[in-house]
């Protein structure tokens, strides 16, 4: 049975291989590092913009809502008011009516 003996460099030479290693591939550690932060920073842009949608959506649904109620009471309180004109009419009549009788 053919074995190779292995052998660890030592701590130096190791520290020194990947001190090369790591200077001859800075340029694309930092090259790979900057397209990794784009694509985050795209990313976290489009779940902004999609944020700020859903957002803007969600506050015209609810001023939408709102006017309506709005809306919706101003004509309550018009017919209130028109009821109560009718009312005050025929109150002033009848008042009219009784002082005429009176005299």
């Amino acid at each position: 049975v053919e074995y190779d003996e292995l052998y660890l460099p030592s701590i130096s030479s190791m520290a020194k291989q990947w001190a090369e290693g790591i200077t001859q591939k800075k340029e694309d550690l930092w090259d790979i590092l900057c397209d990794w932060i784009i694509e985050r920073l795209d990313s976290v842009n489009n779940l902004f913009e999609e944020s700020v949608i859903d957002i803007t959506n969600l506050a015209e649904r609810a001023l939408n809502e709102q006017l309506k109620f709005i809306e919706s009471d101003f004509e309550e309180q018009r017919q209130l008011w028109h009821s109560f004109e009718v009312e005050k009419r025929k109150v002033d009549e009848n008042r009219k009516n009784l002082e005429n009788e009176f005299r």
